[in-house]
């Protein structure tokens, strides 16, 4: 069984000796390996590259590249269409404008998406392996679409449209171009999620967790706010125990 699908697996064959020992498709070899790598990764990123120890370039360089990497591994030259479907839209939101980006961006993006997923299923073999590289897809797509809403919500509507959440998620400035492939292609959830607000990433690189959830509406600074770093441990116990 290993050995039928190091032909069907389109990302790395490092992997195949281990597929053959295990009897598992390599595909599925490549994605378990690269989930628990971005785990370790993300112990030592925590570790040796704090927010403390280094800029917030550097954190959004490594992250990128390194999701990057992994999503190369697990599924070839199919992650090209991450970085293609990022940029597009990027472009989009450049050019367009913020009054009506939000709307493009999500016709674009479902639209690749579904583009993606129909030629996977008609044009390609579907059992050709069973990482599916439309399933990352999905998570970029959710990002897309919500930054895209959050920078309108944040730069085309009126304070007073905006309820508590949206004022909490809304985005004041355009990203760069970094942050915005730092956001969609990260290497703590490019293969499979979760999605996070882009405050709360961008917070999470400059290391400041708590800033924006702490402003209030006139954008003032609660004098209750927490500035301790918050450990991780207990929740990644818990998901890996699940």
């Amino acid at each position: 069984m290993a050995t039928e699908t190091i032909s069907a697996c389109t990302g790395s064959n490092l992997l195949q000796p281990i597929s053959e020992i295990t009897n598992l498709p390599l595909d599925q070899v490549n994605f378990v390996v690269c989930q628990l790598c971005a785990l370790l990764t993300a112990v030592w990123f925590r570790l040796y590259l704090h927010p403390s120890k280094t800029s917030p370039f550097v954190r959004h360089v490594v992250a990128t590249l390194l999701g990057i990497y992994f999503a190369l591994f697990c599924f070839g030259w199919y992650a090209l269409h991450f970085l293609l479907q990022s940029g597009i839209t990027y472009g989009i939101m450049i050019l367009t404008g913020v009054e009506h980006m939000h709307k493009y961006c999500l016709v674009f993006a479902l639209g690749y998406l579904s583009f993606c997923q129909i030629t996977r299923v008609y044009v390609f073999d579907y059992g050709m392996y069973s990482a599916d590289f439309t399933g990352p897809m999905m998570v970029i797509t959710q990002k897309i679409t919500s930054v895209a809403f959050e920078i309108h919500d944040g730069m085309a509507r009126k304070e007073d449209q905006l309820n508590q959440g949206q004022k909490l998620l809304a985005i004041r400035r355009m990203p760069s171009l970094l942050e915005y492939f730092s956001y969609n292609c990260n290497f703590m959830g490019i293969l499979a999620g979760p999605t996070c607000s882009y405050n709360d990433y961008i917070a999470f690189i400059e290391g400041t967790p708590y800033r924006h959830r702490d402003l209030e509406t006139k954008g003032k600074v609660n004098g209750k706010s927490r500035l301790n770093d918050p450990s991780p441990n207990t929740e990644v116990i818990r998901k890996l125990a699940t």
